[in-house]
């Protein structure tokens, strides 16, 4: 009998992963703060932000608006005797005193901004360092079987995904600022590879004789994916998650694959969950287009 395969202190590595972004998330929730802040140009400095809840805290400095233009606002940062300035754009956060300021919806006609203020620096930077571990242990377990991303399915898929994420990248550059980030198209790229694995083994699935081998490398692109559209996502809105409807549906899908991943030897699971997998990814990139991801 063909003795399965080990992968040693690379899985032990990947769990490790796994248990760290979860205690970062764990204090995101449990001590992470986020909110916002609006700013008029030529008024005086603000003082307080208003978090998600309601809850009115206060700045640890005063923050005013100096001006407002399309590629974000220039802000005045005055802490006692000091001052400093900070410019923070669409996609381009700036860090002062433990919090995040992000560019939110402004009006350059009125002269209003809303930043947003996110204050979770221990759980952003736990969840941060559990990406950076979960995306190297999961490159040393393909480096392992790396002879997996020759076979003729890896590449064809490869250039049909590289095709996708131009198209759609190309659309989103004219169509929202906010989706001309260098990291959205690499995020659209690996999600737009694992589908089309996914796709692959589903129809083999139906036919019954799905290539499970090609598992590995699309739960690997659809973990790559969500870990960048997270990292996209704290530059962009100053949180990593938020819980909307396609992230959510992301993370289900995500889970659902890892069931056929660990049941290898019972072929008939595998297929029937290949297929029911399948069909959250296709409510997960056709169906859930509604909150943050409305624009797709």
């Amino acid at each position: 009998m063909k003795r399965p395969r080990r992968y040693g202190f690379r899985v032990i590595l990947l769990h490790a992963a796994l248990i760290v972004i979860a205690v970062g998330a764990c204090l995101t929730a449990f001590t992470g703060r986020t909110g916002s802040v609006r700013l008029r140009e030529g008024a005086g400095p603000a003082a307080t932000w208003r978090t998600a809840g309601g809850e009115v805290r206060t700045l640890p400095f005063l923050l005013r608006l100096d001006s407002l233009g399309a590629d974000g606002s220039r802000l005045t940062v005055i802490s006692g005797s000091d001052s400093a300035c900070l410019h923070v754009g669409v996609s381009q956060p700036a860090c002062t005193d433990g919090l995040m300021l992000t560019q939110g919806v402004y009006d350059g006609c009125a002269g209003v901004s809303v930043v947003l203020v996110a204050d979770d620096s221990a759980g952003t930077a736990t969840v941060m360092c559990g990406y950076a571990l979960l995306l190297g242990s999961l490159c040393a377990i393909l480096w392992r079987r790396r002879r997996l991303l020759r076979r003729p399915a890896m590449i064809w898929t490869l250039a049909a995904a590289l095709l996708i994420t131009m198209a759609a990248g190309l659309w989103f550059w004219h169509t929202n600022l906010m989706l001309r980030s260098p990291l959205l198209w690499v995020h659209m790229f690996f999600v737009a590879w694992a589908y089309l694995l996914f796709a692959l083994l589903f129809v083999g699935a139906v036919r019954g004789r799905a290539d499970t081998r090609l598992l590995l490398p699309a739960v690997a692109c659809l973990t790559a994916g969500i870990v960048l559209g997270s990292v996209w996502g704290q530059m962009a809105w100053g949180r990593y998650w938020g819980w909307d409807p396609k992230e959510t549906m992301a993370l289900l899908t995500w889970a659902l694959y890892l069931v056929p991943l660990h049941m290898a030897r019972r072929p008939r699971t595998v297929r029937l969950m290949l297929i029911l997998a399948f069909l959250a990814v296709i409510v997960t990139s056709v169906a859930v287009n509604t909150g943050l991801h409305a624009y797709i």
